[in-house]
């Protein structure tokens, strides 16, 4: 097999760069005699899958196929639809065995996987393609594409993969989540320092937009505004809101979650948390970022999921 050395791309737009890129992968994966490839979902540095990674990968196979003269490659439809059949991840790293499988499945020789990393202005896009039937890279490129046109907002949003500290997925409710299944609106946040106690109330909205009732809180201590961080001591109505301990239960018995909040689809939950951040943390500032850790639940499974909403408008008292 032969390996190829590596490019560095620099590109001035996204599409610019994964053409480019695209085309260099064609050629070295042709010279080395590759002929069928499919291309997995990217993901951060830590083998999380985020929208980002699923939203590149499905990108990059465009152009891959537009620009391949000898070798096809997959269509990623058909990709996660025989991956479900088998019980097989098309994200992240793949063991040996597990990319042997995958390949038979596919009938791909290659795998392409990659990672996506926030740099500032920048996001780097980094590809790989191994051989399915031993796992040992052919061929590596990497490529430095702007933030623009979304991309970095595309980062915060996980796809409810299940992380290391959560029971495995055993229902379909990770299939079903897609951008926005369930979005978070941050309302206004108020600031009130009369009598110069100082405090910090946020007001918020979550919907369920992903087809499937679930169950849904708010993880303890996970949860922030701006600068500030819930700590686990911020008071909370309209959810619950549960401690690790409680997730752990949760995990081993995810009929537990029935005593929380039903969230039907298309449906709305509205809360308020007290940070109880200093009215100065504020100050000059008309909108803060919020982020939420939410806790999703069906009769089969539990899932983390982080939201976020970048401008949330401040109400001063």
């Amino acid at each position: 097999m032969v390996e190829i050395a590596t490019v560095d791309l620099k590109a001035e737009s996204y599409e610019g760069g994964l053409k480019n890129i695209a085309a260099i992968l064609v050629s070295q994966l042709e010279a080395a005699n590759q002929r069928t490839g499919a291309v997995l979902d990217f993901t951060d540095l830590q083998g999380s899958p985020n929208e980002l990674g699923r939203f590149l990968a499905q990108e990059l196979s465009d152009q891959l196929v537009s620009a391949a003269r000898r070798i096809s490659f997959v269509d990623r439809a058909n990709l996660q639809a025989i991956a479900r059949e088998h019980n097989l991840t098309v994200e992240g790293a793949v063991s040996p065995e597990s990319s042997k499988k995958l390949g038979n499945f596919l009938g791909a020789d290659t795998l392409l996987l990659g990672t996506v990393t926030p740099l500032g202005d920048n996001i780097r896009l980094s590809v790989r393609a191994i051989a399915a039937e031993t796992s040992k890279i052919i061929v590596s490129q990497s490529v430095t594409l702007p933030a623009t046109g979304g991309l970095a907002d595309l980062y915060t949003h996980g796809i409810a993969n299940a992380p290391s500290d959560t029971a495995p997925s055993k229902g379909g409710l990770r299939d079903r989540l897609r951008p926005d299944s369930i979005r978070l609106t941050g309302n206004f946040l108020e600031l009130d320092d009369r009598m110069h106690s100082s405090e910090s109330y946020l007001n918020f909205s979550i919907e369920n937009k992903s087809g499937v009732g679930l169950w849904i809180a708010l993880r303890w201590g996970k949860n922030s505004v701006g600068p500030c961080n819930d700590n686990g001591r911020s008071d909370i109505s309209g959810l619950n809101k549960l401690a690790d301990a409680d997730l752990q239960k949760l995990q081993q018995n995810p009929a537990l979650g029935k005593s929380l909040q039903w969230l039907p689809s298309n449906g709305r939950v509205s809360g308020t948390m007290d940070f109880g951040c200093n009215f100065s943390t504020f100050s000059g500032q008309q909108t803060v970022p919020i982020t939420l850790s939410t806790i999703l639940i069906t009769d089969q499974e539990v899932v983390l999921l982080p939201l976020t909403f970048d401008k949330t408008p401040i109400q001063r008292k």
